[in-house]
């Protein structure tokens, strides 16, 4: 069909007309395209600085080697009193201890800038034939301390355990199902050794898993619960990997892991293990710290801890080779100063001897007199103190704590009962945790009373690489450490030491 020329200039006048008028128009595009809210994580590098973590852990008691880490992540002075802290646990290993006992201890001296030569001797004398130092997180944080120290062990039969310890999808797992905590844990391990076969198709393999587990809001998810802990443990593992966690490939619907993480944080700048029950939980804190300051320096704590090690060494072998050659130095002069008051020494023997042979009658002066007088004087004009008691409605009374009553039974190896009773436990701190406390019972709990390691002298792994306690309450095994569980009054709670990480129940 053809368009006569007269018809087409006037579409043509017409088009001319409306590009005039419309390119003289404005557009408020402020209006019509909204700013984007401005996220947590948009903010994070203002509120978590090292005055932030100083402040924070000066309130509140340090029980861990995870919180000196964090405080050293963060850049801030650790306080001096946590070195009795180490001390005292270290002082506690012995030939029963686990190599995560051990690998605790030394990173947190290494913070410190405190020798750990000795732990790390009874660390590498842990390593078993097969290359490993117990289960795969006892082999995982044993390789990270050694490493970081730069201490030797056999690292060729090492990484060859932890590479036949890798998953067909490319996950770690402490028994049965794949476990993003357990292998971002593993690539913080395999990233000191890239340079061995294997290794890094074994980091490639990881990340393709996490890729593939991870959730639509940009977290991660470990026995069926998203938590704060899995999140930051990844973050923490592809960081030490030299991951770019900020790439397009590791956001999910608009949200980066760190916008993940932050949906856990409460107002204080603390961070919840769970969003539902929303609070403070010790170990997903300072995992949490580790995380967040892992991405702000833009590198893993663990790597930046064993250069800083590394630089200290030398520094110190220097001291000491200045301080060996002092130390001679005074030694020659100390003889020289010997030799010439030799003589000296002996005319003030001789002097002392002659003056020693004089003797005079020992005399009482007037001020010895006059000072005597006084005393005497004072004695006699002592008044006893009277003790006033505070009017009977000053006195404080003491408030009655409110306090919930829960059944409590603990099962040993072989089926032997420790313990089948009620307890009372104060209802704003009753958790599965307290219930053991509240029996009496020993027992060593491990990353902020987060994971119980041993009951009545019965400890994990001793009847097997995968034994240790669980626990149920009201019959369920719960999602999250015993200390995050709350309790109500009438529940009860059964702890059992099982055999495998599996089992449901006494006996398995």
């Amino acid at each position: 069909m053809r368009i006569g020329i007269k018809k087409l200039s006037k579409i043509i006048c017409l088009i001319t007309i409306l590009c005039i008028v419309f390119s003289s128009c404005t557009f408020d595009r402020s209006k019509e395209v909204p700013e984007a809210p401005i996220k947590e994580s948009d903010v994070i590098h203002i509120e978590y600085e090292k005055e932030f973590i100083e402040k924070f852990y000066k309130e509140k008691d340090i029980d861990s080697w995870w919180e000196i880490v964090a405080i050293k992540a963060a850049g801030g002075d650790i306080p001096s009193d946590s070195k009795d802290m180490l001390d005292k646990k270290s002082a506690s290993i012995n030939a029963q201890s686990q190599a995560t006992d051990y690998a605790g201890c030394i990173l947190g001296y290494l913070c410190m800038e405190n020798d750990p030569t000795d732990l790390l001797i009874e660390l590498a004398k842990k390593q078993q034939d097969d290359g490993s130092f117990g289960p795969i997180n006892a082999h995982i944080w044993s390789m990270i301390a050694l490493d970081t120290a730069a201490y030797t062990y056999d690292t060729d039969k090492a990484i060859t355990y932890i590479l036949s310890k890798q998953n067909e999808d490319g996950a770690y797992a402490f028994e049965g199902s794949s476990d993003p905590d357990m292998t971002g844990m593993a690539m913080i391990a395999l990233s000191n050794h890239r340079d061995r076969a294997g290794v890094e198709e074994a980091i490639d393999r990881a990340i393709s898993y996490l890729k593939a587990v991870q959730l639509t809001e940009g977290g991660f998810e470990s026995l069926g619960s998203e938590n704060s802990n899995s999140i930051s443990t990844v973050i923490s593992g592809l960081i030490a990997a030299g991951e770019d966690i900020n790439s397009s490939s590791w956001i999910k619907n608009g949200n980066t892991m760190l916008d993940a993480l932050m949906r856990f944080r409460l107002d204080d700048g603390s961070f919840s293990y769970l969003l539902k029950p929303k609070k403070y939980s010790q170990m997903a804190t300072y995992q949490s710290f580790i995380a967040i300051f892992d991405i702000q320096n833009g590198e893993s704590i663990w790597q930046s801890l064993g250069h800083e090690w590394e630089q200290n060494s030398v520094a110190r072998d220097d001291a000491e080779d200045e301080k060996d050659e002092n130390i001679e130095s005074v030694k020659v002069e100390e003889k020289a100063h010997k030799d010439k008051s030799h003589v000296e020494v002996q005319k003030a023997e001789k002097s002392n001897k002659v003056a020693s042979q004089k003797k005079e009658e020992p005399q009482l002066h007037a001020d010895d007199a006059k000072e005597d007088g006084n005393a005497e004087k004072l004695k006699k004009e002592e008044v006893p103190k009277k003790v006033v008691e505070p009017p009977k409605e000053q006195k404080i009374q003491e408030k009655t704590e409110e306090k919930i009553g829960v059944h409590v039974k603990v099962i040993g190896y072989g089926g032997k009962v420790f313990f089948d009773d009620e307890v009372e436990l104060k209802k704003d701190e009753a958790n599965g945790f307290s219930a053991i406390k509240a029996t009496k019972l020993p027992y060593k709990s491990a990353y902020g009373d987060s994971y119980i390691s041993s009951i009545n002298g019965e400890a994990e792994f001793e009847h097997g690489d995968l034994s240790g306690w669980k626990f149920k309450i009201n019959a369920k095994i719960p999602n999250m450490p015993a200390i995050d569980c709350e309790l109500s009054k009438g529940d009860r709670v059964e702890w059992w030491y099982a055999l495998t990480a599996e089992s449901t129940g006494p006996g398995e």
